[in-house]
């Protein structure tokens, strides 16, 4: 099914793209590949966390990120490719990752388990995740899709620049926020199994809550954290002089 809306959506990608987000063509055709081979690594994480297997599931979360940085650095600084060195660096790291999964995806993949299963609870389950999970991709990247309609002549009037300029300079100070996300996305990869693993359990609420007070508490301290030192800290001379730019700063 996945496939099929990946090859549905990438016959309409130029007119989605340029129209709808003005954008490159290139970059929703990749943008589909990531979150198609997103979607098929997705279950086998699930099982490595389900069954407790911590320290695979760290390995290749781990290969992921190593995978992606140094194609990003050798693609950039090296062979000048550009912005589509980022698409190319996700989406190959999430093909090594899936090369690596196939002894799991074999194991799991068995159709013939789906006859006969109760769809009715697996549904009122994922359904109410659906645009949960949206929300989250508008959250994350919603900003940088609007900001990219902004006209020409007020980037121009304000930041003395264009606006891809401006949209890079503040994707790159959105960056400066990434301890924030990852305390976010630790939560979520612990959560969804805890949460099915006690859920029958009559103590379940009060252990639910206890649970979500504690994470906001700590969400609160890093993001009081972040937001009170991030200026602080990029005042640091060689911390300031890491971009190629001082106008780079302007973001934050």
């Amino acid at each position: 099914v996945a496939g099929a809306i990946a090859v549905l959506v990438g016959m309409a990608a130029t007119p989605l793209a340029v129209k709808a987000f003005n954008l490159p063509s290139w970059t929703l055709v990749y943008l589909l590949a990531i979150v198609y081979t997103d979607a098929l690594i997705a279950v086998p994480y699930a099982h490595l966390r389900m069954t407790g297997r911590a320290k695979r599931y760290a390995v290749l979360r781990l290969l992921f990120i190593a995978v992606s940085v140094v194609l990003n650095i050798a693609l950039i600084a090296w062979l000048r490719v550009g912005v589509e060195a980022i698409f190319i660096s996700n989406l190959a790291a999430n093909l090594v990752v899936l090369a690596l999964f196939m002894g799991e995806i074999r194991h799991l993949f068995r159709p013939r388990l789906l006859r006969g299963v109760e769809w009715k609870p697996l549904w009122r389950y994922a359904l109410p995740i659906m645009p949960a999970m949206f929300a989250v991709m508008v959250v994350e990247n919603g900003d940088r899709m609007v900001l990219n309609w902004l006209p020409e002549s007020v980037a121009q009037s304000v930041y003395g620049m264009t606006t891809k300029d401006v949209v890079g300079i503040y994707n790159f100070n959105y960056k400066l926020g990434v301890a924030m996300l990852l305390v976010a996305q630790m939560f979520r990869m612990a959560w969804t199994p805890f949460s099915l693993q006690h859920g029958r359990d009559p103590q379940a609420p009060r252990l639910f809550s206890r649970v979500l007070t504690a994470v906001m508490l700590v969400c609160a301290v890093a993001f009081l954290g972040l937001a009170l030192l991030i200026p602080s800290l990029t005042g640091i001379g060689f911390i300031h002089r890491y971009p190629t730019s001082a106008r780079f700063w302007l973001g934050v």
